[in-house]
């Protein structure tokens, strides 16, 4: 049971309750710096954020574990050099709401001796089982193959949605320096 609600009005007592999956995120100490990564293959819509530095604009596609917002800034000193020993980069835990457009492509057997009616719940099965629920679905695209004892119903699902997730950064005494290429 993922949600539950009792309402009482008199002796008339209403009882609700949804059943699910809970996906346990991983949230960390709000101190760790991180960056918000994609957590599947999506395009940007829109991009705000509140701490670290934009790495995507509007538009752009995005590979899963690209990430959307670093945590990981430089420091820029434009009127005097930077000395040697001097940190490169500041470190934030990354905040920021994104939201994407996020295709899923599925593809399913089924037996042939089920009517169309039965075809499309089996991928409304799909749906629930593979789509977020905060995501609004813009476009479904069907398709139906027969083959020999099977068929075959396969296409894609864009959606819009939030993305981003957590991603530690891992520093150490010289990634901090600068002094330390790809230490992400």
């Amino acid at each position: 049971i993922v949600w539950a609600r009792v309402a009482d009005q008199g002796s008339f007592v209403q009882v609700e309750i949804a059943e699910g999956k809970l996906q346990q995120e991983r949230v960390l100490n709000r101190e760790q710096p991180c960056h918000l990564i994609a957590e599947q293959d999506c395009y940007v819509e829109t991009i705000r954020t509140f701490k670290g530095r934009a790495e995507v604009s509007k538009g752009d596609f995005v590979r899963k574990g690209g990430i959307l917002i670093s945590g990981k800034v430089p420091i820029e000193h434009p009127t005097y050099p930077v000395e040697e020993d001097t940190p490169k980069y500041h470190y934030f835990h990354a905040e920021g709401e994104v939201t994407a457009r996020v295709p899923y492509y599925y593809s399913i057997y089924v037996e042939p001796d089920l009517t169309e009616g039965q075809q499309k719940a089996e991928i409304r099965r799909w749906m629930k089982k593979n789509i977020p629920e905060k995501a609004e679905i813009l476009n479904k695209d069907f398709h139906f193959e027969h083959k020999k004892d099977m068929i075959k119903l396969y296409g894609m699902i864009e959606t819009r949605q939030p993305v981003g997730i957590e991603k530690e950064i891992n520093i150490d005494k010289r990634q901090s320096t600068g002094n330390e290429k790809n230490a992400d």
